[in-house]
């Protein structure tokens, strides 16, 4: 079976990964090489002093230092509201796959592709982990505010919020002038970036001393067509109700045999000369396998035995 399967890829979602699947690493690298791709996610890695702790989204936001940036300045610590060290591992699980598919053309051997909780979320960090590296900067909470780059937070309005990115010189100026308070852009506490950022609790008292006075509606359409980047803040359900999500067509329809109409996301990946296929609910557990085995080159014989050998 697993000479049967080299061709093809296997993804493992386990601490140990394919040590399990193929009893020892180097057979999978080198010994003898084989075309066999095969990835591995885990919560903090194959090896290590924590590689056999269960690892959980949870968890992970918290020991990559996630948590200690968000929030309120003084608030407890808290998560995001997705699970986005799950979500982001899985997409570049997949792009290790991709990467190590394409070497496979051209060398004809598989690799072990893995990719970790832990390092995936450390390296969404980016700047911030960045600053803290290179200029000791310890990253803190700043609520909806950039950490860095100012004015790009939320303001109030007259009836709600709105949320403003106008840190580059360029644009705080468009900005202050539809605002009509020109005079900040000569204001020795906000004229350069770094000024902005030290003095960005006076720099938000002025920005919303104004933009108090008319409502969300009235900022977006104005500030926008400016060109100064803003937009409304939505709940889930204005979200769905925005023009432009409904142009984007986000939402899909499947229809699935023991739950019935469903809604799903569709696909953010647009692609110039492909269609994509995504009104198709998610398959059942080994809804394709025999499918997937004889393609493989397996007789009726034995897939039939497979199944009576419950190996599937």
């Amino acid at each position: 079976m697993i000479h049967r399967i080299m061709p093809y890829k296997v993804i493992s979602n386990q601490a140990l990964g394919p040590r399990r699947f193929l009893r020892d690493k180097v057979s999978i690298r080198f010994d003898p090489p084989i075309s066999l791709t095969l990835a591995s996610i885990s919560g903090f890695g194959q090896d290590g002093p924590y590689h056999k702790r269960p690892g959980f989204d949870q968890i992970i936001q918290g020991m990559s230092g996630l948590m200690s940036v968000t929030g309120h300045p003084g608030t407890p610590y808290v998560r995001t509201g997705i699970a986005v060290a799950d979500l982001v591992t899985g997409q570049m699980c997949a792009q290790g796959v991709l990467l190590t598919l394409f070497e496979r053309e051209r060398s004809g051997i598989g690799q072990w592709v893995q990719v970790s909780l832990l390092e995936t979320l450390i390296n969404l960090m980016d700047f911030q982990a960045v600053r803290y590296l290179n200029e000791k900067e310890m990253p803190l909470q700043v609520g909806n505010d950039h950490a860095a780059r100012m004015p790009t937070g939320v303001y109030q309005t007259a009836d709600g919020e709105v949320t403003i990115c106008a840190a580059a010189d360029a644009m705080w100026r468009k900005l202050c002038a539809q605002i009509g308070r020109e005079d900040l852009v000569s204001n020795q506490l906000f004229a350069e970036q770094a000024g902005r950022s030290k003095n960005r609790v006076a720099l938000n008292v002025e920005l919303e001393s104004v933009l108090r006075t008319q409502d969300t509606a009235y900022w977006v359409r104005k500030l926008n067509k400016a060109g100064v980047a803003c937009g409304p803040v939505y709940t889930v359900e204005q979200m769905f109700g925005d023009e432009q999500v409904e142009h984007l067509q986000v939402v899909r329809a499947v229809d699935h045999a023991t739950l019935g109409k469903k809604f799903v996301l569709g696909q953010p990946i647009r692609l110039s000369a492909a269609t994509p296929i995504d009104n198709k609910p998610a398959p059942t557990r080994g809804e394709h396998s025999v499918d997937i085995l004889k393609e493989m080159g397996l007789s009726e014989e034995a897939v039939a035995h497979l199944q009576r050998e419950q190996v599937f």
